[in-house]
C-alpha cells in the first residue's frame, strides 16, 4: 500500500512509462569511490536535439560534473569535527569524508533502441551500450560510462546518439507533431541544473512549447534547477 502511494506522488524512483514515439532522459550516478564525495558534487545537463527535414532525431547530451571541495570547504568540514570532539582529524578522515576523486559509474537512460553516434571527452571504448527490462515489459537503452571528478575540477562529456523513432509532419494534423521529452530525476539527488535546446531543418520552426520558463533565444527553450521529474513538449511543424 505503502509502495502504491509513493508510485502515486512519483516518489517511488521508477523510470517513467513513456509511448514509443517520446524521447526520455534520465542520468543515474553509482558511486564506487567508497567515500562521501557525492555531498559536493554539482550536475549540468544540456539537452540538445537537431530535427532534420524529414523527422529524422539527433540528441546531443552534455554532463558536466563539478566537485565543490574547496579551501572553504576545509574550514567547515574541520569546525563540524571539532563539535563532535575531533579537534585534529587526520588526512584519512577528510578524504573518506569528501576530500577525494569523486569516481562513479553513469547510466545514462534513453528510449529504448537508441544508438550511440560520436563522444567527446570520453572514448567511445569507454562506453558500453546496454539494456534494462522493467517489471511491465518496458525497455530502456542505457550508456554505462565512467566518471572521475578530482576535488575543485570539473568533469564534462558530450554523447550523441539518435533514438529510434522521428516526427511525422504528413499525415499529422496541420503538418505539426509533438516532440516530447520525459526528464527523470535520479531518486536521492536534490537538484540539478538543465537546459534544453531545439534545432530545427530547413522549413520547420517551433509553434509552440510548454512549460515555458524562459524566452526562447538561440534555440533555447527551457533552463530550469531541476527538483522533480519535468515533461517538456514541443509543437513542430512545416512554415
Amino acid at each position: 500500500t505503502l509502495q502504491a502511494w509513493f508510485s502515486e506522488l512519483g516518489m517511488a524512483g521508477t523510470l517513467a512509462e513513456i509511448g514509443p514515439y517520446h524521447d526520455y532522459l534520465n542520468v543515474v550516478h553509482v558511486s564506487i569511490g567508497g567515500n562521501k564525495s557525492d555531498a559536493f558534487m554539482h550536475q549540468a545537463l544540456k539537452h540538445e536535439t537537431f530535427i532534420s527535414k524529414d523527422g529524422t532525431l539527433l540528441n546531443q547530451l552534455t554532463i558536466k560534473r563539478t566537485h565543490d571541495w574547496n579551501s572553504g570547504t576545509d574550514a567547515w568540514m574541520l569546525r563540524e569535527l571539532r563539535k563532535v570532539g575531533v579537534a585534529y582529524p587526520d588526512s584519512e578522515t577528510v578524504r573518506i569524508l569528501g576530500k577525494d576523486t569523486n569516481r562513479v559509474m553513469t547510466r545514462v537512460y534513453m528510449p529504448y533502441g537508441s544508438t550511440l553516434k560520436a563522444s567527446i571527452g570520453i572514448s567511445e571504448d569507454e562506453i558500453e551500450v546496454m539494456e534494462e527490462l522493467l517489471p511491465n515489459g518496458q525497455k530502456f537503452t542505457y550508456f554505462w560510462l565512467p566518471m572521475n571528478t578530482a576535488p575543485g575540477e570539473s568533469t564534462e562529456i558530450m554523447l550523441a546518439y539518435e533514438p529510434p523513432f522521428k516526427l511525422d509532419f504528413n499525415s499529422k494534423l496541420l503538418g505539426i507533431d509533438d516532440y516530447r521529452l520525459f526528464l527523470d530525476k535520479q531518486a536521492g539527488i536534490r537538484e540539478f541544473d538543465f537546459e534544453k535546446y531545439m534545432y530545427y531543418g530547413p522549413h520547420l520552426i517551433s509553434y509552440a512549447h510548454n512549460p515555458t520558463f524562459t524566452e526562447e533565444s538561440e534555440n533555447e527553450v527551457y533552463r530550469a534547477v531541476i527538483h522533480t521529474d519535468k515533461i517538456l513538449s514541443i509543437a513542430v511543424g512545416e512554415e
